[in-house]
């Protein structure tokens, strides 16, 4: 049997398992997490309509939800349905997450064994089990559309919807905004930069899709003020479980807002500015900035993935007020780094632990949980340090 047969067959066969645990999970599993406030949020739009703003997304999820109030009364007192029904989105995208690699092991002339090992681990991976099925998040759903963005772009099929996909994600989930400086070296990188103008343009007209009914019902503002606007305060710590540097910080739980040198701040009053917050932000920047340079410069193919790997890590460690599971995005990108590049698969294992420690922190708590994100915020660095090493090596 050839590898191309056996990847398609064992695909088939693990999709279809995978499809009976998710059924299986949702009926069992009580909800927990946002699907209540998901579910709460269906009954703002049932009673409010499209006007209703209780929820803190970027517009499309809130779209989703709405449409799901108009037909509430089929699934509202089985919570079977309920769960189904608001998390089929993240489900459909992991699944086509598993097509995407599938057909990827194969153009690579991968082993079976590899294919088989890295197969499994993608389709039973235990963050994103934790991530969408027991907390029912939908953070697959926007890196998903992060995933087609480069995806379109490198393999040179359908280039122009590059940027649109990457659009959508951003309109899906704001933290997509960590990707941003290596989808834009992508669209200047002088293989691409043809393409550049026809993914504004379609990328502006993405938007204006999306907002436009926001607009009708006179809550453009709004959307655009809870989505966006007010996303970096919306909480306001330090770190939020999230095993990022700031854990590091006795006073974790810290406003971010707070000047670094409070003590200091009678002799230099400049140092007022000087805040968790900006401090924060001017390292993410800085290292984005390179992140930037090298997508702009590269003519490596599966060097973007990497590229969009470390950015989530950047982005995670160094921005404040992150939450534990903000280091998922970077799971299933870094499976699709393995794919091209099977060294990496050891990293992808690693990083998959840090985003499952992170979350089940979270879940179930544990009593030395502070040591636990401080050893994932040094695996993080560890991670980053080795990726940036193996592109060193490789060039």
């Amino acid at each position: 049997m050839t590898n191309k047969i056996f990847v398609r067959n064992f695909s088939v066969a693990l999709l279809i398992i995978f499809l009976i645990l998710v059924l299986v999970s949702f009926y069992f599993l009580e909800p927990r997490s946002d699907l209540l406030w998901y579910h709460s949020w269906i009954d703002g739009f049932s009673k409010e309509g499209f006007k209703y703003i209780g929820h803190d997304y970027p517009p499309i999820w809130p779209m989703y939800l709405y449409v799901l109030s108009y037909i509430k009364n089929y699934f509202v007192d089985n919570v079977f349905l309920k769960k189904l029904v608001i998390i089929l989105p993240s489900a459909l995208s992991y699944i086509f997450f598993i097509v995407i690699c599938s057909k990827l092991l194969i153009k690579q002339y991968n082993s079976k064994i590899f294919s088989f090992i890295i197969l499994l681990f993608i389709t039973f991976n235990p963050a994103f089990i934790e991530d969408c099925i027991i907390q029912g998040q939908i953070d697959i759903l926007p890196v998903f559309f992060v995933i087609l963005s480069i995806l379109t772009l490198i393999n040179n099929k359908y280039p122009k919807l590059s940027l649109p996909f990457f659009t959508v994600g951003i309109l899906i989930k704001f933290q997509m905004i960590a990707f941003f400086p290596v989808i834009a070296g992508m669209l200047l990188n002088k293989n691409y930069r043809r393409f550049l103008l026809p993914n504004i343009l379609l990328s502006i007209i993405v938007i204006c899709i999306v907002l436009f009914p926001y607009y009708l019902v006179g809550n453009l503002s709004s959307i655009i003020k809870v989505g966006y606007i007010n996303a970096s305060e919306r909480y306001n710590e330090l770190s939020l479980n999230a095993s990022s540097l700031w854990i590091f910080i006795k006073q974790y739980d810290l406003n971010h807002n707070n000047p670094m040198f409070s003590d200091y701040i009678s002799d230099f009053s400049l140092l007022k500015y000087v805040t968790y917050k900006y401090v924060g932000m001017f390292m993410f920047s800085i290292f984005s900035f390179i992140l930037f340079i090298r997508s702009y410069l590269t003519n490596k193919k599966s060097e973007f993935f990497i590229l969009a790997w470390i950015a989530n890590i950047v982005f995670y460690i160094f921005l404040t007020a992150m939450h534990e599971r903000y280091i998922f995005y970077a799971v299933p990108i870094s499976l699709l780094a393995a794919i091209y590049n099977k060294k990496l698969f050891i990293l992808s294992i690693l990083i998959t632990y840090v985003a499952s420690i992170n979350m089940a922190v979270f879940l179930y708590g544990f009593s030395n949980w502070i040591l636990l994100l401080r050893i994932n915020c040094v695996l993080l660095i560890i991670n980053a340090i080795c990726l940036v090493y193996y592109m060193v090596k490789k060039h």
